[in-house]
């Protein structure tokens, strides 16, 4: 049985959250999905595919769609150990497929681990499937508090602030201005996260958003662009660290492109480390094919 879902409801969660558990164990892999719907462009489409054999849930796909339609739809795929190659992630898959046209979405990224594909050599080629990217996923347990700066303060973000860092982020990340509002808004308004800005000399210089789940996850982490390069980076966040830690928070994780070395430096004096490298898969063009294990 494959149910759709907008939001999970408190058993589901509770169902998917063992899942991703028993799943991690046997893959050896570190990295949870997003389980909200808190950043899709379109509130009311379905982001969750539950697949059931016999009222036990035993697998998970979650569409995290937060740009404008035309644009790639990240699928996480996951299938319990023991319910795998029976053709439950196929049908999730499709699934997802039909949802993601529904809403005018055509183009996917399938995400991963890279522990996973070396434990299952044959994956890639079996579903016609190419790495197109990689992060690495870090994680921190300590807060390492930030030498002063002068000038420099960290806050949380306020509505009033939205229009400043919007103008940043479009900057930084060259995407719709539409988008970047909505994904300010939504931030705000999430209430397991949090939203940092970074002042030097009271004009907004950086941004940072915060899930705050089993792990405070940064997101979104930037300084504008003429800022850069004088260790604003690095303070803030640090500040932020301490902050989160004084909350009560014990553990912090972020992700970063493999071919940044710049931003891995920043994190690593932060006190990161690689936990592992997350890999984003598409489908070969010469197929349709959207079978996974």
């Amino acid at each position: 049985m494959i149910i759709e879902e907008v939001a999970l409801t408190a058993s589901e969660l509770k169902a998917v959250n063992q899942l991703i558990n028993e799943v991690h164990q046997f893959d050896q892999t570190i990295k949870d999905p997003y389980l909200s719907n808190q950043y899709n462009y379109f509130s009311q489409m379905p982001t969750f595919v539950l697949a059931y054999c016999e009222q036990k849930m035993v697998g998970l796909t979650m569409l995290y769609a937060d740009e404008e339609p035309g644009s790639e739809v990240e699928l996480s795929v996951i299938v319990a150990p023991a319910y795998r190659k029976r053709g439950f992630a196929d049908e999730m898959v499709k699934h997802a497929v039909r949802i993601s046209q529904k809403y005018g979405y055509s183009k996917f990224s399938f995400v991963s681990e890279k522990i996973f594909l070396q434990q299952n050599p044959d994956f890639l080629n079996n579903n016609m499937l190419t790495i197109t990217d990689s992060e690495y996923y870090m994680k921190a347990s300590r807060a390492v508090k930030a030498s002063p700066l002068s000038g420099l303060t960290v806050e949380q973000m306020t509505a009033d602030d939205v229009d400043e860092v919007a103008k940043i982020y479009h900057a930084s990340f060259d995407e719709p201005l539409t988008t970047t509002m909505n994904y300010l808004v939504q931030g705000l308004k999430d209430p397991t996260g949090l939203s940092f800005v970074l002042r030097y000399q009271n004009k907004i210089v950086g941004y940072c958003g915060v899930d705050c789940g089993q792990s405070d996850y940064f997101f979104g982490l930037l300084i504008a662009e003429e800022f850069r390069g004088r260790g604003f980076a690095t303070f803030f966040i640090k500040q932020m660290m301490v902050t989160l830690q004084e909350q009560g928070c014990k553990e912090f994780s972020i992700e970063v492109d493999c071919d940044n070395p710049a931003a891995i430096h920043v994190y690593k004096n932060a006190g990161f480390v690689v936990a592992t490298e997350v890999v984003y898969l598409v489908k070969n063009e010469c197929t349709n094919r959207t079978v996974l294990a």
